[in-house]
């Protein structure tokens, strides 16, 4: 019974979950945009993602902006002033912030440590 609920809860906000994963990297991106795709109120969109994923959307999608971050210092050379804004930060000084509480170091030092590995 709880796994056909849990499936039916995934089934209403797939659509949503979708959205998210395709336009993460889009600075305006809103949850209410995700939950407009799956017809239901933002607030029953955050409900049940919170239920299925043991998270907030808004950390889903900081997470996935971080890990592209990651990604994209550790595997090319486009400059830390760049990555923030392929990632969806709009602003530099909130991205360094919450990369280092993320990895453990700034973007910059990130890149430095593979830099040097390559």
């Amino acid at each position: 019974m709880v796994k056909i609920e849990l499936f039916k809860k995934e089934q209403t906000i797939i659509d949503g979950v979708k959205y998210l994963n395709e336009n993460y990297v889009k600075p305006d991106l809103k949850i209410g945009d995700a939950s407009s795709k799956c017809f239901i109120s933002e607030a029953y969109f955050r409900k049940i993602f919170n239920e299925l994923y043991d998270t907030s959307p808004i950390k889903y999608v900081n997470n996935l902006r971080l890990k592209k971050a990651g990604e994209l210092l550790k595997n090319t050379n486009c400059q830390v002033k760049k990555v923030f804004i392929k990632c969806g930060y709009v602003n530099p000084c909130r991205f360094s912030r919450e990369f280092k509480k993320h990895y453990g170091i700034s973007p910059s030092e990130y890149k430095k440590q593979y830099s040097v590995e390559m």
